[in-house]
């Protein structure tokens, strides 16, 4: 039984299936608050072959999360609503997938990224499509 809301996950915690969320192979969350910078991140993604579903708040990468289970976030550290480090906890909580820290400032990518998990990565703005495909390899695993 596949459910993507939080009600379904109760129900199904309810009749004693595990409410952890598994991630899907190839399936990328991009939590972008910049519609430009989001379109052209999921095109590229889309053209090395993933499926992409787009946030552009931390309050809805958190449904998104949790009724696609992705296999990797890639995640705008100046969200308008929720921080990035603070979403990337809430995140971890859900679903045991890697982050891919997106910003315009290098320094602070690289403090998020040491403040994550080892499978963690950053990307700073503007992102080549070589550069963003290396990255997703090395943290998709």
């Amino acid at each position: 039984m596949v459910c993507g809301t939080r009600t379904g996950i109760r129900r199904l915690v309810d009749l004693g299936v595990s409410a952890e969320l598994q991630p899907a192979p190839k399936n990328l969350l991009l939590a972008v608050a910049d519609s430009l910078t989001a379109n052209a991140l999921a095109v590229m993604c889309r053209q090395e072959g993933y499926q992409v579903r787009t946030a552009a708040s931390g309050k809805q990468a958190l449904e998104v999360a949790a009724a696609s289970a992705p296999g990797c976030v890639i995640l705008d550290l100046r969200l308008p609503d929720i921080g990035g480090m603070e979403l990337r906890r809430q995140l971890r909580q859900m679903i045991p997938a890697p982050a891919i820290f997106l910003t315009s400032l290098r320094e602070e990518a690289e403090g998020a990224a040491a403040l994550g998990s080892a499978e963690d990565g950053y990307l700073t703005i503007p992102v080549g499509r070589d550069e963003l495909a290396a990255t997703l390899r090395r943290v998709y695993g």
